[in-house]
């Protein structure tokens, strides 16, 4: 199980994993490292040029959840029952912007403009690292290490920097006088639990703005977004419904 716990890119323990399209993980930090601009790729439009889009994407959808209510005369009366693109088939994505190659199968994962940030978070796996780590008391290498050698293990985690520290780079980099002085230094179970406690507060917030919780759900690009991503991003254009909506709609469709 040791094997499976570990990113197929830096060969550490998954930290922040995120789900690629081929169902395989990648700790986010590598995502971001490995990802490129697509083929074909030259810049960002803001406003995607969605709308002419969905136009053209809508009129096999509106035949799909119609609900044939048949007479004696079998004269057919045809009533939309629900928002098509709610139950219908999907519009096609958007090209991609960005690009990440899995390094275990090497199957390219297409993104948005977001890049590595808009691939959904694999928290079953975290979960499964974190009791991990816990149950063998695996050791957290120090993040400031230097050299060929592997990293000593370390001994505190910083609150303010969020970074591990073993005790030579605690005494070189952190020192107990100065500005860094009042910084809050605990145990690496304690720094361990601070760092889930955030990302739990980091669920649910929008990729491209971070301040803001997810609430909507675009239908083109088939990603959750915030409501300043609908009014001021390139979702403004594109077949965007409420995300509790649109989940619902799944589940009956499922």
């Amino acid at each position: 199980m040791e094997e499976e716990l570990r990113c197929g890119h830096c060969g550490g323990y998954y930290h922040v994993p995120v789900l690629l399209a081929c169902r395989h993980a990648m700790c986010l930090a590598c995502a971001r490292e490995l990802q490129k601009p697509a083929a074909g790729t030259t810049r960002v439009e803001e406003d995607g040029g969605g709308g002419a889009g969905h136009e053209e994407g809508g009129g096999e959808g509106a035949e799909v959840d119609k609900l044939s209510v048949l007479s004696d005369a079998d004269s057919g009366v045809s009533c939309s029952s629900r928002p098509a693109s709610l139950v219908g088939g999907d519009p096609p994505p958007p090209p991609p912007v960005y690009t990440v190659t899995c390094p275990l199968c090497s199957a390219a994962t297409p993104m948005d403009d977001a890049g590595a940030a808009s691939l959904p978070r694999y928290r079953v796996l975290a979960a499964v690292v974190d009791k991990h780590l816990e149950r063998y008391q695996v050791a957290e290498p120090c993040q400031l290490c230097d050299g060929q050698g592997a990293p000593r293990p370390a001994q505190l985690f910083c609150d303010q920097c969020l970074v591990f520290y073993c005790g030579p780079c605690r005494d070189a980099c952190h020192p107990a006088r100065g500005p860094l002085a009042a910084h809050w230094l605990v145990s690496v179970s304690e720094g361990r639990a601070l760092l889930r406690a955030r990302r739990r507060e980091r669920e649910g917030r929008c990729g491209h703005h971070p301040g803001e919780h997810v609430s909507m759900y675009c239908l083109t690009c088939r990603l959750p977004v915030c409501v300043l991503c609908l009014h001021h991003g390139r979702h403004h254009a594109h077949d965007v419904h409420a995300l509790n909506a649109v989940t619902k709609a799944r589940k009956v469709s499922i």
